[in-house]
């Protein structure tokens, strides 16, 4: 096993807190004797720079620490996401009910394992009006994508939510691959 493995810990991300905006607070903090990689859901593998102890920079920069992770353990063959963050568009969801709640109700109907992690931008602004987009957190086995007929108020409605595909394979290319 690799050394850099051996020393590096484990920190689950606070409420509110994504790995994007933690390459911020790392910035931030000054804590650049710190390499962040993200694990899924919400861990991260945190490992010290080449002559730095992990306990001795967390006990440096306890407050830092404290803000951003609610926990932070030694790394071990356990560690491991049982949850994942996805994007997913939600189809059928009547314009009057897109606000945080109907949202949050709606993904916990569909899936009892899901919750609403974010709302995008565009979603909360009204500049896309043919599905709302929402960050979920779902559990690691199983594919994403949710139908259902439901009443929402006085309104019957057609639900489908499915996760956003990433293009081709994940790779960011346009072509088609044989």
């Amino acid at each position: 096993m690799p050394q850099w493995m051996v020393k590096s810990f484990v920190g689950k991300l606070g409420d509110g807190m994504d790995f994007d905006k933690l390459g911020e607070e790392i910035v931030k903090g000054g804590m650049s004797m710190v390499r962040a990689r993200f694990l899924g859901d919400n861990l991260v593998l945190l490992t010290p720079r080449e002559g730095e102890a992990m306990e001795d920079i967390m006990k440096l920069n306890k407050g830092w620490f404290d803000s951003v992770f609610t926990s932070v353990s030694p790394w071990s063959l356990n560690c491991g996401a049982s949850h994942r963050i996805v994007w997913v568009r939600c189809f059928g969801l009547p314009l009057p009910a897109w606000n945080r709640e109907c949202f949050t109700k709606v993904i916990g109907e569909l899936s009892r394992a899901a919750t609403v992690v974010s709302i995008d931008e565009a979603t909360l602004t009204w500049e896309v009006l043919e599905y709302a987009r929402l960050k979920v957190r779902v559990q690691n086995v199983g594919s994403v994508r949710w139908a259902r007929r439901m009443q929402i108020n006085d309104h019957m409605c057609s639900i489908l939510v499915e996760k956003e595909t990433n293009g081709c394979f994940g790779w960011g290319c346009k072509e088609n691959l044989s």
